[in-house]
């Protein structure tokens, strides 16, 4: 499981918005490895005599953006994230800074 830093991506504040991804592994490649020669490809589905790409590659990859909206600029801030233009952004909403 892993999380990008967000935005804002300020240490004072909390991300309105981020990133996280979660890959699945097969027990014996983590076990059989310290974590560098895992791929952050998904393996193939193909059927194989052999252990084929398990030893390396995830079976299952899933990432998605999470978003809070507690704060008063939080649709903002997740339109910003998302790479949405200017003129996706409601009124009232701050400019961004680059």
């Amino acid at each position: 499981i892993y999380r990008s830093k967000g935005y804002p991506d300020n240490a004072t504040d909390v991300p309105s918005a981020f990133g996280m991804g979660v890959r699945v592994y097969d027990y014996r490649a983590v076990a059989n490895s310290n974590g560098s020669s895992l791929s952050k490809d998904q393996s193939s589905l193909a059927l194989t005599s052999g252990e084929g790409e398990r030893g390396r590659k995830p079976l299952a990859v899933i990432y998605t953006t999470i978003a809070s909206g507690e704060k008063s600029n939080s649709l903002c801030d997740l339109i910003t994230y998302t790479g949405g233009s200017s003129t996706s952004r409601p009124l009232g909403c701050p400019p961004v800074t680059p």
